[in-house]
């Protein structure tokens, strides 16, 4: 009974040494008032993965996904699963699989506290960008704002600055030599 007891937690020991190294999560929004575009790039931290692959986390608001590419994603309440395509089972220590999606809210737009990749929970850091709180958001524009209005022309035979003097770059010779031979240049 004492040996069986000791295999058992041999076995026990063995198993959370291989669910330790976990994972890292990039996460991004670009989001505007009702809706979002998740990027997602997870990274496995552990043994290499074959016959499959998915990442798990929970939403804290009322985040709806609509659409997702690169994964087959689906969702129940605030629990999302994306599993990896077909064409990409396998994810080896080290590698990473990039997908996204289009959501919408209402309210605020909380960034996941967590991930999981195949059940293990990822301990290699989860990192979001935060957006810089003085830059504007994005608004739809209004149709009494009718945007910038072009200047007039200048007077004919006036001379205009060149946008580009003083830009350096390769000059095509043979084009140059063409340039050069039009009369009036």
């Amino acid at each position: 009974m004492a040996s069986t007891l000791v295999t058992g937690v041999g076995l026990v020991a063995a198993h959370q040494a291989n669910a330790a190294a976990g994972c890292r999560v990039n996460y991004t929004v670009n989001q505007w008032s009702t809706g979002f575009t998740g990027n997602v790039t997870v990274t496995n931290l552990g043994d290499p993965i074959t016959g499959g692959w998915n990442l798990k986390w929970a939403f804290a608001g009322n985040q709806r996904i609509t659409q997702g590419w690169s994964a087959t994603i689906t969702q129940s309440g605030q629990n999302v699963t994306a599993v990896n395509p077909s064409w990409a089972t396998s994810l080896g220590t080290n590698a990473a699989a990039n997908f996204g999606f289009n959501a919408d809210y209402s309210g605020t737009n909380a960034t996941p506290a967590s991930f999981s990749l195949n059940g293990t929970v990822c301990t290699g850091g989860t990192t979001n960008p935060t957006p810089d709180p003085t830059t504007p958001t994005p608004t739809d524009p209004t149709p009494s704002d009718p945007g910038p209005t072009p200047s007039d022309p200048p007077p004919a035979g006036s001379r205009v600055d060149n946008p580009y003097a003083g830009v350096q770059g390769y000059v095509n010779p043979e084009w140059k030599a063409l340039a050069n031979a039009e009369p009036g240049i």
